[in-house]
C-alpha cells in the first residue's frame, strides 16, 4: 500500500477547506475534522473547540426546510431513501429526494 507523502496530505487539506460548503467527518458519533466553512456554520473559532466532541452537541435533532419541519430520523430515512434509489438505477449514480 503506497502511503501519502506530508505534501499530498497537505494539499487535500488544502483542497477541503477551500470548499464552499460545511465538510464534517466523524467516527462513532464523534467529530473527527470539521474543514473551515463547516467551523464558521457552526461559529466555531477553531477545529480544537470540536474535535472529539459529539456531534450531536453542535447540531439540533430537527430542520427547517421551505418552512417545514423536518427531526432528524425523517432526514436520515429521506437520505436512505435517495440511496436505494439510486443504487437500483445503476452504480456510480447520484440521487437527490425531497418530499
Amino acid at each position: 500500500m503506497k502511503v501519502l507523502g506530508e505534501n499530498t496530505h497537505s494539499l487535500y487539506k488544502q483542497f477541503i477547506d477551500s470548499l464552499p460548503d460545511g465538510l464534517l467527518i466523524h467516527q462513532s458519533g464523534c467529530i473527527a475534522y470539521m474543514n473551515r466553512k463547516g467551523l464558521e456554520l457552526i461559529r466555531a473559532e477553531h477545529e480544537t473547540d470540536v474535535i472529539g466532541k459529539r456531534v450531536s452537541n453542535f447540531f439540533a435533532d430537527t430542520a427547517l426546510i421551505n418552512g417545514e419541519e423536518f427531526h432528524a430520523q425523517t432526514l436520515i430515512t429521506i437520505a436512505d431513501e435517495a440511496l436505494y434509489k439510486a443504487k437500483q438505477s445503476g452504480r456510480n449514480r447520484v440521487g437527490t429526494s425531497f418530499r
